[in-house]
């Protein structure tokens, strides 16, 4: 059962470095970069900035959905934890299960990022954006998993290592600086006064976005 779990997420991080990988060499080298543009851009752009033909770029699902990634993703790594501490043949080492805390603490702030702060609205996503989300933390929760499980042979270091502690203090940072980016966000749309406005795009400022256009990201 290991093996196979192990195989299949072999497979599905191998498949999505491909893609990655493949993509940009076409958008870079192939004749067909014209056609990885016009999908990429339907594929990143919120639905209210599309325009054209009806096809499999306008295959679209509500932004607000982004809620489900942070559900499946908190119940995830909440079972996860269980089963390790539940399980009868597996020496509890919380220095060693330092990867899932931050999973679960990770996975749900954003979920309550999601219901409490965030601002949806009209806007979609491309419903390969929504399948990638939907797999992407379970698939990562499951490797951090198979690590806790082929190390618990393992003596366990009750001390935290001065990397685990540097590793802390940098999620901690960055976490404060995503909710941040996100109330920023999510203040473009509450300030609106109308449906009008509301459905508008601004340019953010503040914090992280004087440096970059993605910072919660």
């Amino acid at each position: 059962m290991m093996s196979l779990l192990s195989a299949a997420l072999l497979l599905y991080w191998a498949v999505g470095i491909a893609a990655i990988s493949g993509l940009a060499l076409i958008e870079e080298f192939s004749p067909l970069s014209q056609w990885k543009s016009s999908f990429m851009k339907h594929l990143a752009h919120p639905g209210k900035l599309k325009r054209g033909q009806l096809g499999f770029n306008d295959l679209e699902v509500p932004k607000r959905w982004f809620t489900h990634f942070y559900i499946v993703g908190s119940a995830a790594s909440a079972m996860a934890l269980y089963t390790i501490s539940s399980s009868s043949d597996n020496n509890l080492c919380i220095t060693r299960m330092l990867p899932l805390i931050l999973m679960q603490i990770q996975t749900l702030r954003r979920l309550l990022e999601c219901v409490l702060v965030s601002e949806f609205g009209n806007s979609s996503m491309h419903v390969v954006h929504y399948c990638v989300g939907i797999t992407f933390y379970p698939c990562a929760i499951a490797t951090l998993w198979i690590l806790f499980h082929n190390q618990r042979s393992l003596n366990c270091d009750p001390v935290m290592q001065w990397s685990s502690v540097v590793g802390i203090g940098l999620f901690t940072y960055a976490s404060v600086h995503q909710y941040r980016c996100h109330t920023i966000l999510a203040s473009l749309r509450s300030h609106g006064t109308t449906t009008h406005a509301k459905r508008q795009y601004a340019i953010p400022y503040g914090d992280w976005f004087r440096w970059v256009s993605s910072p919660h990201y």
